[in-house]
């Protein structure tokens, strides 16, 4: 199973727990790198993937992976969006009508932040 340095996992990543009846072999890497290899090379049997890239292989019907509904991370993503300190932005309600830049659209956190915003 691959995933990345999450502490509300770290005791099953590192073997500390162990779950019964399966043997599992956990790696920690970088998401970037988890995604890619996953993706291309399907080296794991286990391996986190975003919601965004993996509804969008989803979409396209060039998924050859099972989803499941677990989400190892858990950020609060409204504190990803910057604004200038000196800029117009005061406030939420500032944001309406301006452009948002995001560093990729199908990137999860961007999922989630322009959906925040629009509602």
């Amino acid at each position: 199973m691959a995933t990345t340095d999450y502490d509300h996992i770290r005791d099953l990543a590192t073997g500390a727990v162990r779950p019964e009846g399966i043997d599992l072999t956990c790696l920690t890497l970088d998401v970037e790198e988890i995604f890619h290899r996953f993706i291309f090379g399907q080296e794991w049997d286990v391996s986190e993937l975003s919601m965004g890239m993996s509804t969008s292989r989803l979409s396209y019907g060039d998924a050859p992976f099972v989803l499941l509904p677990v989400f190892p991370s858990r950020v609060f993503r409204q504190s990803s969006i910057y604004i200038l300190a000196d800029g117009p932005v005061k406030r939420p309600a500032d944001l309406k009508g301006r452009r948002i830049g995001v560093p990729e659209w199908g990137q999860t956190a961007g999922i989630y932040t322009r959906g925040w915003l629009e509602h």
